[in-house]
């Protein structure tokens, strides 16, 4: 079976309790989302804030960043793209742990290499952040806020607004198109 058609296309679109449950799905897939947000603006600050003189210390951070960001706004469009195709509330709670573990494989990945091997080391803080203290991070903390809350929520917003109301899953519209459950299921090529 395709993640997409079942004798007929998925649509977002339900029952109310089916869609109730999508609804607290959607939820937990934004908390989580802003959970591994909060690792890239981590990775962001010590960008910020560290004096990275090796270059390639500082090109890895920066891939680091963008590679977490972008896995972060990617398992977002799949996540709501499997949790608005769930056919019945429980397959979208399990849909939704099993996104979960997998976003989370960096995680252990990372504490598995940490404990492989004792990896202390010490960063160095610019000499002009430490001498602006907290007034820098009040005016940093507003553009990471925009970039990695704000932006992923309008984004999360906008994605499922437009399923809604076209009650077409994300991810088959991306693959397929626009698609209908009229007479029989067709791929509309309009």
């Amino acid at each position: 079976k395709d993640f997409a058609f079942d004798e007929v296309w998925l649509e977002p679109r339900a029952s109310f309790d089916i869609t109730a449950m999508k609804c607290v799905g959607l939820s937990l897939v934004l908390f989580k989302l802003y959970g591994e947000l909060e690792h890239a603006m981590r990775l962001r600050i010590v960008l910020a804030v560290c004096d990275l003189i090796e270059a390639h210390a500082l090109c890895c951070g920066w891939w680091a960043l963008c590679l977490q960001y972008l896995m972060c706004m990617v398992w977002m469009f799949v996540a709501v793209s499997v949790v608005l195709g769930a056919r019945n509330g429980l397959l979208c709670v399990v849909k939704i742990i099993t996104g979960f573990i997998i976003l989370d494989l960096d995680n252990y990945a990372g504490r598995f290499v940490r404990a492989l091997g004792a990896y202390e080391f010490e960063l160095l803080v610019k000499p002009e952040c430490r001498r602006h203290g907290r007034d820098w991070m009040k005016y940093a903390g507003r553009r990471m806020r925009v970039c990695f809350f704000i932006v992923p929520l309008i984004s999360l917003l906008m994605v499922c607004s437009a399923a809604f109301v076209w009650n077409i899953i994300p991810l088959t519209y991306v693959v397929y198109g626009a698609v209908s459950n009229v007479d029989p299921p067709i791929l509309s090529f309009s």
